[in-house]
């Protein structure tokens, strides 16, 4: 009886630990992060931009790519950009904290 129980309970172990690394059961971090807040720069020369929640292991560039597609412009382009609406250059950016992202229209 002891060993049935033995079998049982390690079966049950290996299919949980299956289940865990196949599906998960921890759930994701809503996408909702990327709250947005455009401003409109229309005729005034200023650079268009978003504010944006930077998570783990987002990057400037990918930030931007995420909301214009394909860059239109050079990213010596987007890094002078940034700086102008950041005072900060690009390499500095934390995780969890809220930057102006440049974003670029065709």
């Amino acid at each position: 009886m002891k060993r049935v129980a033995a079998i049982i309970t390690v079966l049950l172990f290996l299919l949980s630990l299956y289940y865990d690394l196949k599906v998960g059961t921890l759930p994701l971090k809503a996408t909702a992060q990327m709250e947005t807040a455009e401003v409109n720069a229309a005729n005034t020369g200023d650079i268009a931009y978003v504010e944006h929640i930077v998570s783990r292991g987002e990057t400037v560039l990918s930030i931007v790519e995420r909301y214009t597609g394909t860059l239109p412009v050079e990213i010596d382009t987007v890094v002078q950009d940034f700086i102008s609406l950041n005072q900060m250059a690009p390499e500095q950016i934390q995780a969890g904290k809220i930057y102006k992202i440049p974003i670029y229209r065709d």
